[in-house]
């Protein structure tokens, strides 16, 4: 098998992957507030913020996440693929834009251009660690308030 082949089926992957991971998670995060809004409503349990009112807002900053997220990937991957032609002499006008996508995928390791571009200078590296930091707090928020909470998402 070709290797470029190969690193576009791989590349293709992750990204359905990704895309198929991120679809899931939001329709069971919707249909997870549903249920407990419904059931809080049932019950007429109503403090503070009602669960009916957090689940989209959730939602919508899942959403708005993920769409940031996504661009500024795909501006990585336009400005990786820029700098590889660019590197090779491969001019945008001689070929349309992705036309040696195999070899650029072949010849380039994203991950590791991608942690260089985040650490390059020491701006960078302050909101590269203050992105990590703030993840890793929240993701451990998360954990525990849902399961204070009875919160789970099942695959």
């Amino acid at each position: 098998m070709d290797p470029g082949f190969r690193a576009v089926c791989i590349f293709s992957a992750y990204m359905l992957l990704a895309a198929g991971l991120s679809t899931r998670l939001i329709y069971l995060l919707s249909t997870q507030a549903r249920r407990r809004a419904r059931r809080l409503a049932a019950d007429g349990k109503s403090k503070g913020l009602h669960a009916g009112r957090r689940g989209p807002l959730f939602g919508i900053l899942t959403m708005i996440s993920l769409a940031t997220t996504w661009y500024y990937m795909f501006a990585f991957f336009a400005t990786s693929y820029r700098a590889w032609a660019a590197h090779r002499g491969i001019m945008a006008s001689d070929h349309p834009y992705g036309a040696q996508l195999a070899l650029w995928l072949k010849e380039s390791s994203l991950f590791k251009e991608a942690w260089g571009t985040a650490l390059d200078t020491p701006g960078r590296l302050w909101w590269t660690q203050q992105i990590f930091s703030f993840t890793t707090a929240w993701s451990i928020f998360l954990g525990f308030e849902g399961e204070s909470n009875q919160f789970s998402v099942s695959f």
